[in-house]
């Protein structure tokens, strides 16, 4: 991700803000067949129902990724960036 990320920024001139992920539910160990998106910085609210989470950073995103006592969900599979604005 971190490289991705990167190679957005190099690409289009700034950071991205959403993040398309793929999810694992806690509650039944079953990975999503819906894309999802976490929201990594600055989304305005009007997308809030196409947001499932919003984290502060790359690195809340990355830390998506390991199973821990926080969310509902593991990010399994990371897809790409955009900005929507």
């Amino acid at each position: 991700m971190t490289q991705a990320h990167s190679e957005y920024i190099r690409e289009h001139g700034y950071n991205p803000n959403v993040a398309y992920v793929k999810v694992r539910w806690k509650s039944d160990q079953e990975e999503s067949d819906n894309t999802e998106a976490i929201a990594i910085d600055g989304v305005d609210a009007i997308h809030d129902e196409d947001i499932l989470f919003y984290c502060n950073s790359l690195q809340g995103l990355i830390g998506l990724t390991t199973e821990g006592p926080g969310e509902d969900f593991t990010v399994t599979t990371f897809i790409g960036f955009e900005n929507i604005e």
